[in-house]
């Protein structure tokens, strides 16, 4: 029986390096006795083929496709087709009171300490750290994610 591709549920390919590697060790064994020691050896070589396979296609896929990969930054949510992010209007208005904040000359600290007299959370629900406000700053600095005014 051949090995399937459960995402895609069509066969692997028969000349694929993992199958013809599997397929050696299978009819080097044959007549041995299979242990779950003897097993272990062939399934760790697998899964790395595996992992290979569809880790890179998958990311470059998505890449290819511009659809976001990995965490969503303060200010933004994956949209509703979970391939792309939007605007959070909470989150914006947090992140507009930290530029007008920032823009009156606060230090980080004491931007923190004022989202946090107002009772404002992080996404989390935890309190403002002068830290968290530094990395909103340098995200929106770099201009990874475009701020909105």
């Amino acid at each position: 029986m051949r090995a399937r591709d459960s995402r895609r549920s069509k066969p692997l390919a028969s000349n694929s390096a993992a199958s013809r590697s599997a397929s050696a060790w299978l009819r080097r064994r044959r007549g041995a006795a299979l242990t779950c020691s003897s097993l272990i050896p062939l399934l760790n070589h697998e899964a790395h083929c595996a992992y290979r396979w569809f880790g890179l296609t998958d990311t470059a896929h998505k890449r290819s496709r511009l659809e976001f990969l990995g965490n969503c930054p303060y200010g933004y949510r994956l949209a509703a087709d979970r391939k792309h992010i939007e605007p959070d209007r909470a989150e914006q208005a947090v992140l507009k009171r930290i530029r007008k904040l920032r823009a009156d000359g606060l230090s980080l600290q004491a931007v923190a300490v004022e989202l946090n007299r107002r009772k404002l959370t992080t996404r989390q629900g935890s309190p403002w750290r002068m830290e968290y406000v530094a990395r909103i700053e340098k995200r929106e600095a770099s201009g990874a994610i475009a701020p909105l005014r």
